[in-house]
């Protein structure tokens, strides 16, 4: 099952709502399933309501728990009437308990305007009465409705001839099994993955203050949180210890050929290509050299804020100049799962600072915090829609937008499949090196992040990872 935002409330409506799910509780709703809500006004739709009485034990019969919610928008005259007749459908259709999902009939005057408001932000699918059509017609204006064409992918041109990729001599290490051993006199561990070599599980670092932290495997995969690991992941956790699926990445598009790839093992992998990651105290470092290209991706976090900088160093080994794009991306959650939280992320390109912000007003304890992504303000085009960047059924190993090799649509907004996706031009002569930063952190308002955003800009990220190294090596070297 994915998430389809056809039948959701307008984005501007989700964008402006301000409360979250403890506003239903006393309604007995408590937010933590999907909720389809029908909007009825006359006796003459209660056919409607009764399709969805028949739906809703049809999800409960397959395992699908889904609160329905009918809200009684009668004139007042005739409100009690047909509250009475929407009480008599439902009194025969009661599930066995909440968790397999509850029906909820409730009387529009009831309750708060920002309730009302609230009601429909929450639900993944509105639906209504007679006066809009049938069920099934209101189901398939919806589907058309949401009908996009898929981007068309760039032509490719075959890349011109260059010298053979030179292997850096392999790092000297201690205890190496074939794919990985001790290096810096035990301050770091290194993987080394030639060609079909793979961990026969993801091996991890753990980098964090107290605060704030992310963890990433040799591929360069891992997710990011901030003040509670569980409760406000900001990328998706992944417990899959067999694909070690990534929720943010970076890569690189050469744009003369249409060749794409990326700095880590994951998610696009080429097999005839090495793979070094470096996992010290408080760091980790990912090199690779392919397509005349000699990538440094180092990632650690802010000793002091919650921020974490990811530095990637480029260096032109082929003999021509080169035309390259570069994108960093995120799929937000901004809760305990991307699965719950992501119907309510809002995303934006904040104006005063040129960032990518997001947010998540349905998470009852972060909901007022604002995570941002950024590329020292660098970046070209951005997108919020992770529709766009993958595309349709795509993955992050073959994302649609950069198949197609035009800018991102510069798309944010509430009721988006939320992603936070920076793009960058550079341009490089023979030899030429170039070092771009990104950033990716959370803060409590929106004022405190564009501070954060505005400080890491002109900060000297070789200065603060020495930093970050000094206090670690104090820290482990006390016994």
């Amino acid at each position: 099952l994915y998430a389809d935002p056809s039948m959701r409330a307008d984005g501007e409506l989700l964008k402006h709502n301000t409360l979250n799910a403890t506003a239903l509780w006393r309604y007995s709703i408590s937010g933590d399933l999907p909720i389809v809500l029908v909007r009825v006004e006359a006796q003459e739709d209660r056919e409607v309501v009764r399709q969805l009485l028949r739906a809703h034990a049809y999800w409960h019969g397959k395992g699908l728990a889904v609160d329905l919610v009918v809200l009684n928008e009668s004139a007042a005259a005739h409100a009690q009437d047909l509250q009475t007749s929407l009480d008599e459908l439902a009194s025969g259709s009661r599930t066995t308990g909440p968790a397999h999902g509850g029906i909820f009939m409730l009387r529009a005057d009831s309750l708060s305007a920002p309730e009302r408001q609230l009601l429909q932000c929450a639900a993944r699918a509105i639906l209504f009465g007679l006066k809009q059509g049938s069920l099934e017609q209101q189901v398939e204006r919806a589907r058309g409705a949401d009908a996009e064409p898929h981007p068309p992918v760039a032509p490719r041109a075959a890349p011109p001839p260059t010298t053979a990729e030179t292997a850096s001599p392999l790092p000297t290490l201690e205890f190496f099994n074939g794919l990985g051993g001790f290096a810096g006199h035990g301050r770091e561990y290194v993987t080394v993955l030639e060609q079909g070599q793979r961990t026969p599980a993801p091996w991890v670092n753990i980098i964090a203050n107290p605060e704030f932290g992310f963890q990433v495997s040799e591929s360069g995969a891992g997710y990011t949180w901030s003040s509670n690991s569980q409760e406000n992941q900001l990328t998706p956790w992944s417990n899959d210890p067999v694909c070690d699926a990534p929720g943010e990445a970076f890569y690189l598009r050469d744009e003369e050929t249409g060749e794409l790839w990326t700095p880590t093992a994951l998610p696009i992998r080429i097999e005839d290509t090495r793979y070094t990651a470096r996992h010290g105290h408080g760091y980790s470092r990912f090199e690779q050299n392919s397509h005349g290209i000699l990538s440094e991706l180092l990632q650690f976090v802010s000793w002091d804020d919650p921020v974490k900088i990811s530095t990637l160093i480029l260096e032109n080994r082929s003999p021509r100049a080169r035309k390259l794009s570069v994108t960093g991306y995120v799929e937000w959650v901004l809760g305990t799962s991307r699965a719950s939280s992501a119907p309510f992320v809002v995303t934006e390109s904040d104006p005063a600072s040129g960032a990518l912000f997001a947010g998540n007003p349905w998470n009852a304890e972060f909901g007022k915090r604002i995570a941002f992504v950024d590329c020292a303000g660098r970046q070209s085009s951005w997108t919020g829609d992770r529709t766009e960047f993958i595309g349709r059924n795509g993955s992050l190993a073959q994302p649609a937008a950069l198949r197609a090799g035009a800018a991102l649509s510069n798309r944010t907004g509430a009721g988006l499949d939320p992603c936070g996706a920076l793009q960058t031009a550079v341009e490089l002569a023979p030899g030429e090196r170039v070092q771009l930063t990104f950033t990716l952190g959370q803060a409590e308002d929106r004022q405190a992040a564009r501070n954060l955003v505005a400080r890491y800009r002109v900060l000297d990220p070789s200065a603060l990872l020495s930093q970050v190294t000094a206090n670690w090596d104090q820290i482990l070297t006390k016994v």
